[in-house]
C-alpha cells in the first residue's frame, strides 16, 4: 500500500466542528471562573451583539458555524441571557440528529449555567425525558420535536427553535423544517407572538436552507482552522480495513509523537477487528518505541469506555481513536493531528420495490470526506490519509444525498397523517423524495391498518402515532393486546430498540457464542431476546451476571426502561399474557404470529439452492450471529427484523414462521407464490 505525496487541498478544507464545538475534555469540573474564561475564548463571544441582534430582527436566521467557534453551546445561552426574547413560561429548544450529542451538550450547557441537568437545562431523547416544568433550554433529538408536533402543533412552549447540524439532513429534520414554517404561519394568523427558527449549518447548502426559510440572512461565525495536507492512494485497495491498520502502525512508527489518530470505519465489527489486530501488532513493538493507546467510539459502546476517548493522552505516548461517523461532527476530540478515512459509512436505505429496511456500507459524499479531513486541523497543522484514490475521491457525490430521499417515510407520513396534513404528495418539503417512496410509505400504513382504503388515519394508526415506535413495532404493540401475549412482546420490542444486547470482543467470540445459544428457544431470536431479559430480571440485572454471559448492562438496563415507558401507555388496557393451560410453545408461536402484524414485509422463504428470497426476490442470508443459524433442516420460512450488507445481505434478528401466518395474521396484505411472486 502506498500513498501519493501531500497534496494542498483542492477545495477549502471545511471543518465542521457543530454539536461539541468549544467544549474541551474536561477531568474534573471546572471553576466557574474557568467556565467563563473558555466561553469568551471561543470565536463565537466576539458575534455575540450581532447575532442577538440578527435574531431580534429576523423570524428566521441561519448560523454558518466553523470549526471551535462555539455556536451550538453558546448561542442558545445568549438568547436566555437576553431580555425579552425568551418570554416568562416559555423555552429555547434545539434539536440534535443524534442522541448522543443532546445528551452530552445539554450536560457541557448545564454545567456552563451552573444546573444540574433537568433544572433550567434539559434534554429529551427517545424514552428518556430529563426535563421539569423550570427547563428553559431543553435539547432534543430531531424525532422527539417532530413527535411534540403531533400535539402541540403550532410549537406553542418555544419562543425560540433552533435546528442543530441541518446540513445532516435527516428524515425527521427536513421533515421538522417544513413544521416549523406552518407553526410560524399558524401563530401569525392566531395574532400570537412570532416563532423565531434559526438553522445552524456547516457551509454547506446554508445558502439552500435560506433559500428555503424565505431568504432570510445568513450569519457566519469564523473558527479556528489550520491547513491539512491530503493524502491519496496511488492504487485502490480491496481489503480497506487491512489498509486501515497498515496505515495507523505507519503513521505511528514514522510520524513524530506530536498528536493522536482518528481512524474512521464503517462500524462495531470492523472496528472490533482493528482493535484486536493493532493490539497484537503493537504487544510485538520494541520498548523503544512509544505506547499506542486504542480507544474505540461507537453508538453501542458503554458510555464510561465512550468517554475514554476524551481523556488526555499521557506524555510519551501515542492515541488512535477508532470510530464510526459519530466522530464527523457529533463528537470533537481534542489532539487529533493525524486522520485515516477509510472513504465509507453505514447508511441506512430504503428500496421502495422491496419495502425492505438495509443497513448498507456506502460511499461518503465530498462534503463527508472534508469533515472527516477537517478533524485534523482543528488545533494544529495536520494530515489525512484517504483509503481511496484521488480519482475515485472525484467521482464521489458533492454533498450526501438527503436522507428523505432514500429511507422508509411510513414513520414521518403517519406523524403528517396525525397533524391533519392529507396531501402528502404536494407537501413542501425542501428537496421532496420520490413520488414512488410516498406511495408505498402510504400503501405501508393502509397494511398496518393506520390509514384506510381513502389515506385518511384511522384510529388504530392514531394510536401507533402517539407510540414513540417505528409504525411496524407500534402496530405489533397494538396487536399484543388482542392476542393476548403483551407481557413477552412489549420485553422483544424494548430488546429490539435498544443497543445492541450482546457484546463482547472477537477474542472471546467462541465463549459468547456458546454462552448466546444457552437463551435460544421459542423458534428463533425473537424469543432468545426475552428469554436474555427474564434471566437478567431475575438476577435484578447484575452486572456480574452481564459479563458472565456476554451481554451489555448498559443495554439491559435501557430495555428496561423502555420497557416500562411502553407499559405506561398501556396502563388503562387489560394485557393477558397467557392462555389458561397453555404451554410454552403455544406462546411462542402466538408471539411470532404477532410479530407478523407488523413486519409481514420481512419474510424470506428457503430456496431449493439453501438461499433465501424475500418476496421480491432478493437473495438474503441468516447472520452467523442467529440462533437459526446452525439449524439443520434449515427453516424453510423465516421472519427477520432487518438486512445489513456486508460480503452478503443477511438477515439479522431470525425467527422461524410458518407462511401461512402471514395471510392468517394480515387480512390487508397478499404475498403471492412465495419463491417467485411479489406483493400485489
Amino acid at each position: 500500500m502506498g500513498f501519493m505525496p501531500a497534496l494542498p487541498t483542492r477545495s477549502p478544507v471545511v471543518n465542521f466542528d457543530d454539536n461539541a464545538a468549544g467544549l474541551p475534555a474536561q477531568t474534573c469540573q471546572p471553576s466557574r471562573d474557568d467556565l467563563q474564561r473558555q466561553r469568551q475564548s471561543l470565536p463565537i463571544f466576539k458575534h455575540r451583539k450581532r447575532l442577538i441582534d440578527a435574531v431580534r430582527a429576523n423570524a428566521n436566521l441561519v448560523v454558518v458555524g466553523e470549526t471551535g467557534s462555539g455556536k451550538t453551546t453558546q448561542l442558545p445561552q445568549y438568547l436566555l441571557e437576553t431580555t425579552g426574547l425568551v418570554p416568562n413560561g416559555q423555552k429555547v429548544v434545539v434539536t440534535q440528529p443524534r442522541r448522543v450529542a443532546a445528551v452530552t451538550v445539554a450536560q457541557r450547557v448545564a454545567m456552563e449555567m451552573g444546573t444540574a441537568v433537568g433544572q433550567t437545562v434539559g434534554y429529551h431523547i427517545r424514552f428518556e425525558d430529563r426535563t421539569s416544568a423550570s427547563t428553559r433550554l431543553k435539547f432534543a433529538t430531531d424525532g422527539m420535536l417532530l413527535r411534540e408536533c403531533i400535539t402541540d402543533p403550532d410549537l406553542s412552549r418555544y419562543a425560540v427553535v433552533i435546528l442543530d447540524e441541518a446540513h445532516e439532513r435527516t428524515v425527521h429534520t427536513d421533515a421538522l423544517l417544513a413544521l416549523v414554517r406552518r407553526a410560524q404561519r399558524n401563530r401569525r394568523q392566531k395574532g400570537r407572538r412570532d416563532l423565531k427558527v434559526i438553522c445552524m449549518s456547516a457551509t454547506i447548502q446554508s445558502e439552500r436552507f435560506a433559500e428555503y426559510l424565505d431568504q432570510c440572512p445568513i450569519e457566519i461565525i469564523k473558527g479556528r482552522t489550520f491547513p491539512v495536507d491530503i493524502f491519496y492512494l496511488r492504487q485502490p485497495e480491496r481489503d480497506y480495513v487491512d489498509a486501515a491498520l497498515i496505515a495507523i502502525l505507519q503513521i505511528h512508527l514514522d510520524r513524530p509523537l506530536d498528536g493522536d489518530i482518528l481512524c474512521f470505519l464503517t462500524g462495531q465489527e470492523e472496528i472490533e477487528s482493528v482493535q484486536g489486530q493493532l493490539e497484537d501488532r503493537v504487544r510485538l513493538l520494541s520498548s523503544e518505541h512509544a505506547p499506542l493507546l486504542i480507544r474505540p467510539i461507537y453508538a453501542a459502546l458503554p458510555q464510561a469506555a465512550q468517554m475514554r476517548v476524551f481523556e488526555r493522552t499521557p506524555d510519551g505516548a501515542r492515541k488512535v481513536v477508532l470510530a464510526t461517523n459519530i466522530a464527523e461532527t457529533s463528537i470533537t476530540i481534542d489532539g487529533i493531528r493525524y486522520v485515516v478515512d477509510c472513504g465509507l459509512a453505514k447508511k441506512r436505505t430504503f428500496q421502495s420495490v422491496t419495502g425492505v429496511d438495509s443497513l448498507v456500507p456506502s460511499a461518503i459524499a465530498r462534503s463527508e470526506a472534508w469533515q472527516r479531513s477537517g478533524r485534523a486541523g482543528r488545533q494544529m497543522p495536520g494530515q489525512c490519509y484517504r483509503l481511496y484514490t484521488e480519482e475515485t475521491f472525484d467521482t464521489l457525490d458533492e454533498v450526501a444525498v438527503p436522507e428523505i430521499q432514500r429511507c422508509n417515510l411510513a414513520s414521518v407520513v403517519l406523524q403528517l397523517k396525525s397533524l391533519g396534513i392529507d396531501d402528502i404528495l404536494g407537501f413542501e418539503f425542501m428537496d421532496p423524495p420520490k413520488k414512488q417512496s410516498l406511495i408505498q410509505a402510504l400503501m405501508h400504513l393502509y397494511e398496518l391498518e393506520a390509514l384506510d382504503a381513502q389515506g385518511r388515519i384511522t384510529a388504530l394508526g392514531r394510536r401507533m402515532s402517539h407510540l414513540a415506535l417505528e409504525p411496524v413495532f407500534a402496530r405489533v404493540l397494538l396487536a399484543s393486546v388482542d392476542m393476548g401475549c403483551f407481557d413477552p412482546i412489549v420485553t422483544i420490542i424494548a430488546m429490539l430498540s435498544t443497543d445492541p444486547v450482546f457484546h463482547y470482543s472477537n477474542s472471546v467470540r467462541e465463549e459468547a457464542d456458546a454462552a448466546r445459544r444457552r437463551f435460544a428457544g421459542g423458534g428463533g431470536d425473537h424469543v432468545m431476546l426475552l428469554n436474555v431479559y427474564d434471566a437478567c430480571r431475575q438476577v435484578n440485572f447484575d452486572e456480574r451476571w452481564c459479563t458472565q454471559n456476554f451481554v451489555s448492562a448498559r443495554a439491559l438496563r435501557k430495555a428496561r426502561s423502555i420497557r416500562a415507558q411502553l407499559q405506561q401507555a398501556f396502563a388503562k388496557v387489560p394485557t393477558e399474557t397467557s392462555l389458561p393451560g397453555e404451554n410454552p410453545e403455544a406462546l411462542g408461536e402466538r408471539i411470532r404470529r404477532c410479530l407478523i402484524t407488523g413486519m409481514f414485509l420481512n419474510v424470506a422463504i428457503l430456496q431449493p439452492d439453501g438461499s433465501y428470497r424475500t418476496h421480491t426476490k432478493q437473495v438474503v442470508s441468516l447472520h452467523p450471529t442467529s440462533s437459526l443459524f446452525p439449524k439443520r433442516p434449515k427453516p424453510t420460512c423465516v421472519l427477520f427484523t432487518e438486512l445489513i450488507r456486508t460480503t452478503k445481505v443477511y438477515m439479522r434478528t431470525v425467527s422461524e414462521i410458518d407462511h401461512a401466518w402471514v395471510h392468517e395474521c394480515t387480512p390487508r396484505v397478499r404475498l403471492v407464490n412465495p419463491h417467485d411472486g411479489a406483493r400485489q
